[in-house]
């Protein structure tokens, strides 16, 4: 039997930046019957769970075989502050102790939802208080330094008015805080500030779509400038680093649900793929 539940969770926390920050966490759990496995998910930026849910809709598949879904509603970061590390820490942490005991954890995100579960996945590994089976990531703009530079090209060529007004809403935020302080990898020379027990311990799934057209004739940006290419380097670190890493490059699979194209979108994220990792064995 499916059991289905919607927790809210409290706490505040104050925040000087841009981010909007919400004095509650809406969690939603699918819980399935004979499971071994449980999969958190964190929405995109501007996304809530009802957005999850519609446009990934994992939940029926995942339950059939045998993972338990917990739907995340925090959204609109790109970076957490120490207090928010702490407080979804706690929080994932205390639904594993509470319903998940001796399930296999693993965390990932679309977008800005993909940058939280990475770093949330290495803040509960350092830690201790979880261990975490698996990250997967969805065409996330890690490398904030670069996104902000991106960014300041997109508005310096003013090529149309979507593109412009993204690039000075996010880097609004950007530009009131060190960005080096909160960048978990940056790109031009391969660094990462992950810890090196997350990087050992854990498989990585990284998905996005290569779209170098699209991107240049809807947003005026070069390949290089894209989450692709910042995922692709991202990947090649973590080899370096001896990782266990999957990157899944899709090609004209990004549609919004509306049937709008676009290579940024949760449609690029195949079901049995992300089960097939999760489980490392053959789906029903």
């Amino acid at each position: 039997m499916k059991k289905y539940i919607t927790l809210f969770f409290f706490f505040l926390i104050f925040n000087c930046y841009a981010q909007v920050v919400s004095n509650d966490i809406q969690v939603r759990i699918y819980e399935a019957e004979n499971s071994n496995n449980v999969l958190f998910i964190f929405p995109g930026f501007g996304e809530s769970i009802e957005h999850i849910e519609q446009h990934l809709n994992i939940h029926g598949k995942a339950i059939a075989n045998h993972i338990s879904i917990v739907y995340i509603g925090f959204n609109r970061r790109l970076f957490l502050e120490e207090e928010e590390k702490r407080a979804l820490g706690k929080r994932i942490s205390s639904l594993i102790q509470d319903k998940f005991t001796d399930h296999k954890a693993f965390i990932g995100g679309f977008s800005s939802g993909g940058n939280v579960a990475l770093i949330v996945s290495d803040y509960l590994q350092r830690a201790n208080m979880v261990s975490i089976e698996g990250c997967f990531i969805v065409d996330a703009p890690l490398d904030l330094k670069n996104l902000y530079k991106v960014n300041e090209t997109k508005i310096r060529q003013n090529f149309s008015k979507v593109a412009v007004n993204e690039a000075r809403y996010i880097n609004s935020i950007l530009s009131q805080i060190t960005i080096n302080n909160y960048n978990y990898f940056n790109q031009n020379n391969k660094e990462s500030k992950l810890s090196k027990s997350l990087i050992s311990n854990t498989k990585f799934l990284l998905i996005s779509e290569y779209a170098p057209l699209w991107w240049k004739e809807n947003r005026g940006v070069v390949l290089e400038e894209t989450n692709f290419h910042t995922l692709t380097l991202f990947d090649e670190y973590l080899r370096t680093q001896k990782a266990k890493v999957d990157f899944q490059k899709t090609i004209d699979k990004g549609f919004r649900k509306n049937g709008a194209r676009h290579p940024h979108s949760w449609s690029i994220l195949d079901h049995n793929y992300l089960i097939n990792w999760v489980l490392e064995d053959k789906i029903d």
